[in-house]
């Protein structure tokens, strides 16, 4: 390549990035994986084992929840979609902000006009679901119960 002008030289360099860039990509493509309950949708870059005991959790509580107020057995409004983290790190893009600065949670619950949002990662554990249930119960109360201060 020592006889090819500099100009010739960027693009040869340019080609062979281009040609590396697909493998590079291939290999840097995170899969993820999508699960549908009954009342959930979750996704997220973990297996499936990993999103169905998430999803397991999501149901039990919601079957506490209806036999103890059975009205709340209604489907809710809207979709409700969990996203699932299996790090901390992967999670801190996603966390919510306050004043401008990221709120380290485990878990965190966003409703929307169109559909409410989970995330949480694994790697809180337990951390992750005191929120987001909360969170949840007044979504199934203030939708399926009249009247509730």
């Amino acid at each position: 390549m020592a006889g090819l002008p500099f100009r010739s030289i960027g693009v040869v360099l340019l080609l062979l990035c281009l040609g590396a860039a697909p493998a590079a990509q291939k290999s840097a493509a995170s899969k993820w994986t999508r699960l549908q309950t009954p009342h959930f949708v979750l996704m997220g870059e973990v297996g499936e084992g990993t999103l169905k005991r998430v999803a397991e959790r999501f149901e039990q509580f919601r079957e506490v929840f209806a036999r103890v107020f059975p009205s709340t057995r209604r489907p809710t409004p809207a979709p409700i979609i969990v996203h699932v983290f299996g790090s901390e790190r992967a999670y801190q893009p996603f966390m919510p902000l306050f004043n401008g600065k990221r709120v380290d949670v485990g878990g965190y619950f966003q409703p929307t006009s169109g559909a409410y949002y989970i995330t949480l990662s694994t790697e809180a554990g337990e951390r992750a679901y005191p929120t987001i249930f909360h969170e949840y119960v007044h979504l199934l109360v203030g939708t399926t119960l009249a009247d509730v201060p």
